[in-house]
């Protein structure tokens, strides 16, 4: 294998051989058969085997047609059409010739046709030999074929068979080896019949069911490890919790009573360390429930540190624990990299006395000594490293401080039960009584004039909109696409609108600009805003009352109702806006329905789930969603029972076995911290 083709390996994330063993074929072609000429069926992928008795060839360059006529020994005919074929190929046809072509028939009035297939030249009949098996066909990227990705898939099988081969002559056979490789050997190299014996689903639900059982063996590992570590004590009153709830302009739901019961609670417990997740819908309050936590924490004699994502949510969580518990007299602090004397700020820190420090990731930065660190609570979870979130850890030196983490996207049950084995789950279902549901339209993008007229009424009335977009360019990777991006939008709103103040933000912007042009949005000096979806997390505009969501079919849906929550957060009814292109699948079509008809994240979140794949649950696999690899946790609901305890009986009496499993599955040490 050359440099070249490892690092396009390496860069669609596969490393090792197992990597390689476990991307899985999409499909497979049956050319285990050499189709008669005279019995082809229309519309089907078939293998034939016919001599050349006529060339023809029409056009130049890539207009070039060759066009083939075989005949088998019985005399049957069959047209061949290749289309610009390079002209070394072209060469290698020659009448007299028996060519093997597979693609897909075409019944026409002159008799059956082939168009285009993949074939290969032999100068007798005898040398075309049908496939032993079935012929897999990856994924692919661009700069591998399926001809090359099969060569070196087949060369990780054959290392691994010659492996276990030589353990089993020796002292060092495992049944297990010699059961894993009849999987894969299943999977790539399927026997004709195994799509009807259904032997290549069985193999790959047995790799599934592995997967998940790493995934909740490290899962529960971790918890049992924290379980051990003596907690930081937390078991002193907190009078100024009382004092917080009589001060604020609102009163808790139900369910941030509960939620707050239970996480004070874990802080009090002399057991072991919280691990605790919160999450919730967008605006059902997570960050008054992280406010008391941290007011418990600072009662206690210990500080509190709360890391967001971005600065300007950092920014806002900062607004916000300074309102409401500066005037009780606890000290709130900020560190991000827009902070003025960054290095007084840090020497405060560093001094002896219970704080609360709100900041981004330059908390964990070389330097910044967290003193007497009791609790950690991280917004957004899912958009951090693992490191990022053990180096907070550490700044807590010998001790385990608490962790209390958050997530705006509701997770499905199946799905919490392997992303999130062994962590407790705290959920607020319930929305403040003053928030009202955010009403969903959903159009075709024809009537996106319809729309900027009614921007242009709701602006004028002092009200402010976004308009969101999948892309950023026209064109992705040099492919011209029918799908409008932010640049395209921008460019047509400063024309039909130009008495409006109009901004344009994307994730390839210096960080700079783009949070000065949020903040002008925030602070109501834009009327407008074009964004990708680097909006879905980090700003908060109570003025906003319209999201519009272009090409919406492109985007999860729990993603589309975490951009629908950006609005309708003060006290103007909220509208959302889902535009979408003429091309519109009928599962896009479900799949939209959907957001029209539901504001419950969680029933949403199901649904995406079981539509999507966990891998995409929070839109995109590099926003750090849960990526399973051949997974899909809501396929075995009914066996989580099973699995778990299988994982606790492996981590009790097989750890050997049980840490093979999480090695295969997560060979990244900081893999076994998920949380």
């Amino acid at each position: 294998m050359g440099e070249k083709t490892a690092q396009g390996l390496q860069k669609h994330g596969i490393h090792s051989v197992f990597d390689l063993l476990i991307h899985l074929p999409l499909r497979y072609e049956d050319r285990t058969l050499h189709r008669p000429l005279a019995r082809l069926k229309p519309g089907v992928e078939q293998l034939i085997l016919g001599q050349i008795v006529r060339i023809q060839t029409r056009g130049y360059g890539r207009k070039r047609t060759t066009h083939l006529i075989l005949e088998d020994k019985k005399n049957n005919c069959c047209d061949v059409f290749l289309f610009n074929l390079p002209v070394s190929r072209s060469r290698s046809l020659q009448p007299g010739l028996w060519f093997q072509g597979y693609g897909k028939i075409e019944i026409r009035l002159s008799g059956p046709c082939m168009l285009h297939p993949q074939f290969r030249v032999f100068e007798h009949a005898e040398q075309a030999h049908p496939e032993p098996t079935l012929t897999p066909v990856y994924p692919l990227w661009k700069g591998m074929q399926q001809y090359r990705i099969r060569r070196i898939i087949n060369a990780a099988l054959e290392q691994c068979r010659q492996l276990v081969k030589h353990r089993s002559s020796g002292n060092h056979a495992n049944p297990a080896d010699s059961d894993l490789l009849q999987i894969f050997h299943t999977l790539h190299c399927p026997a004709p019949d195994a799509l009807l014996n259904e032997s290549v689903s069985r193999s790959r639900k047995q790799l599934a069911h592995e997967e998940l059982l790493a995934h909740t063996l490290v899962q529960l590992r971790q918890r049992s490890e924290i379980r051990q570590r003596a907690a930081i004590p937390m078991n002193k009153d907190a009078p100024r919790i009382k004092d917080l709830l009589e001060r604020l302009p609102f009163k808790l739901t139900e369910a941030q009573k509960s939620a707050s019961k239970t996480i004070i609670g874990d802080l009090s417990n002399p057991g072991s360390p919280m691990l605790r997740l919160l999450q919730g819908e967008v605006g059902s309050g997570k960050t008054i429930v992280a406010a008391l936590a941290a007011l418990h924490c600072v009662e206690n004699g210990w500080s509190c540190a709360i890391m967001a994502p971005t600065e300007l949510l950092a920014m806002q969580h900062f607004e916000s624990f300074s309102t409401w518990l500066a005037p009780l007299g606890i000290t709130v602090l900020d560190l991000t990299s827009k902070t003025p004397e960054k290095k007084a700020r840090i020497d405060k820190i560093r001094q002896d006395g219970p704080k609360i420090l709100v900041g981004t990731q330059a908390l964990i930065q070389d330097g910044v000594d967290l003193a007497n660190l009791g609790l950690c609570i991280i917004d957004e979870q899912h958009r951090f490293g693992v490191n990022q979130r053990l180096l907070l850890l550490g700044k807590g030196g010998d001790r385990q401080p608490h962790q209390l983490i958050m997530s705006a996207t509701p997770i499905p049950r199946t799905l919490a039960m392997t992303y999130y084995a062994g962590v407790e789950i705290s959920t607020l279902d319930e929305l403040p009584s003053n928030r009202k549901p955010v009403q969903t339209l959903v159009m075709p993008e024809t009537k996106r004039n319809e729309v900027i007229q009614r921007i242009q009424h709701l602006c004028h009335a002092g009200q402010q909109v976004y308009w969101v977009c999948p892309l950023i360019e026209a064109q992705e990777e040099g492919t011209p696409t029918p799908f409008r991006s932010s640049i395209e939008i921008f460019d047509i709103l400063q024309k039909s609108l130009p008495d409006l103040s109009i901004g344009m933000v994307h994730g390839q912007m210096p960080a700079n600009e783009k949070q000065s042009l949020m903040t002008d949005f925030r602070n109501g000096k834009l009327s407008v805003l074009v964004s990708t979806t680097v909006i879905e997390v980090g700003i908060d505009v109570p003025n906003a009352t319209l999201i519009v969501i272009e090409n919406a079919e492109r985007l999860g849906l729990s993603q589309l109702h975490q951009l629908r929550g950006r609005v309708g957060r003060g006290t103007l009814k909220g509208f959302c806006i889902l535009l979408y292109s003429n091309h519109l699948s009928k599962l896009g079509k479900t799949r939209l329905a959907v957001l029209r008809e539901s504001n419950n994240g969680f029933e949403i979140a199901e649904k995406d789930l079981k539509m999507r794949g966990p891998g995409e649950l929070w839109g995109v696999r590099q926003s750090g969603g849960a990526s399973f690899r051949i997974a899909s946790p809501d396929d075995f609901q009914a066996e989580f029972p099973k699995l778990q305890a299988r994982a606790q009986h492996l981590l009790k009496n097989q750890a050997d076995m049980a840490e093979i499993i999480i090695k295969r599955w997560l060979p990244k040490s900081d893999a076994c911290n998920r949380v």
